[in-house]
């Protein structure tokens, strides 16, 4: 399982461009201590943030309070279509019945307030 957080630039541009919003990201990742993936799209339209599995299932709610603060830091994502999708991979060990995905209901409500959409990604 793979979760990442994209970017992507809407029409209008965002006032914040996607290099901006890296630096961005990285200090505030810096400063929570936080060690995520940062990676600028090869067409400068956007970027991806790796996010830990570990924050998905998170007893305690890290992934709310942290995608929080990052909606917070970053003014909404305003002018970028967000996303959290998780990839699984064919490795991931797909018995039937077995919940590959659990998510915290706080963690889909921040979501769906932050206007972040949740994808799942089959490889």
């Amino acid at each position: 399982m793979f979760p990442v957080l994209r970017f992507l630039a809407t029409t209008p541009p965002p006032r914040t461009n996607a290099r901006e919003l890296f630096d961005l990201i990285s200090r505030w990742s810096a400063q929570h201590n936080y060690d995520l993936v940062i990676e600028m799209r090869e067409r400068g339209d956007g970027l991806v943030v790796e996010i830990p599995v570990g924050w998905l299932q998170d007893p305690q709610g890290g992934a709310t309070q942290a995608l929080v603060s990052l909606r917070d830091r970053t003014g909404e994502f305003e002018g970028y279509s967000v996303s959290l999708d998780v990839a699984i991979e064919r490795d991931d060990n797909l018995n039937p019945g077995k919940s590959l995905i659990k998510c915290r209901p706080d963690l889909l409500a921040m979501l769906a307030g932050c206007g972040i959409s949740l994808e799942i990604t089959l490889y």
